[in-house]
């Protein structure tokens, strides 16, 4: 197994908490997929799953060495649960075509939360991750 990237990234639950309060649904439609919003838990908890699912994405297009720009949507980075709840990102448009000629095959992800900031970190593989990881 060789690492092609690695990323990192925080994010501020309290500053997802006002986004969320302030823009509400324009916030959550713009960055994030239907199945994000589906595996949500209840509205109360929405700032702490927004923020880490947030920083996982930037942790991800880090990796990648690219940013959300270029034609990067924040839709194109998808952040799902595993069996057992481990993150599992799945890439489309153009940050899977990154990913593709990069060569990277599989992806080893962790999401912690505390004192009201969100933590990722992604490692971007050349071979078949642990199950439910895809570039």
């Amino acid at each position: 197994m060789r690492i092609l990237g690695h990323g990192i990234d925080i994010a501020d639950v309290r500053r997802m908490r006002m986004l969320i309060d302030r823009f509400a649904d324009m916030a959550i439609e713009r960055q994030f997929t239907d199945r994000e919003k589906d595996e949500a838990p209840s509205r109360a908890a929405w700032a702490d799953y927004f923020a880490g699912r947030f920083a996982m994405k930037e942790a991800v297009l880090k990796a990648l060495g690219v940013g959300f720009s270029g034609g990067v949507a924040f839709t194109d980075v998808e952040i799902l649960p595993c069996r057992g709840g481990a993150p599992r990102v799945k890439l489309s448009g153009h940050a899977g075509a990154v990913a593709a000629k990069l060569g990277i095959r599989g992806w080893r992800l962790s999401i912690s939360h505390a004192a009201g900031i969100a933590v990722a970190s992604a490692i971007a593989i050349d071979e078949d991750a642990a199950e439910g990881t895809s570039p």
